[in-house]
């Protein structure tokens, strides 16, 4: 059975008019929400908005970057005064050195000796157009 006839035709065709206007104004609504229509003020307040955003990020990242800089580089106090304090793990600078230099005279064991003299030999380049600067320049006319 049609819907029509159970209602009666004119209950029938109020009722379809009133869907069709429902689902027209819900179509409305829908292509309006997917395309906002801004003016020239809410455009201008969300790009200084924008641009507030960015400075502030960019004041933010240079606070953390100084931040991380005072944490890594900041000094003891203890190592301010005139001789170096030696904590667990280090090792004083006379040691650094008669370390190095045990390993350079070990190193040097290992290797035949060369005369450690440099020869510094010139080395006469062929002619070659590519790189000559004559054919860059521009010669003058014979002038009679």
């Amino acid at each position: 059975m049609n819907m029509l006839s159970i209602m009666g035709t004119v209950e029938g065709e109020e009722v379809m008019a009133r869907v069709g206007e429902v689902a027209h104004d819900l179509q409305q609504a829908a292509q309006q929400a997917a395309r906002p229509e801004w003016g020239w003020s809410e455009m201008l307040w969300t790009s200084l908005f924008c641009i507030c955003l960015v400075f502030f990020v960019l004041i933010l990242l240079v606070g953390v970057m100084k931040a991380f800089g005072y944490v890594f580089v900041k000094t003891p106090k203890s190592q301010s005064s005139a001789e170096p304090v030696a904590t667990q793990g280090q090792i004083h600078e006379e040691e650094v050195a008669a370390i190095m230099t045990a390993l350079k005279l070990f190193k040097g064991e290992l290797h035949d000796r060369e005369s450690e003299v440099l020869t510094i030999m010139s080395i006469k380049r062929a002619y070659s157009p590519w790189n000559s600067k004559i054919h860059g320049l521009t010669q003058l006319p014979d002038r009679k």
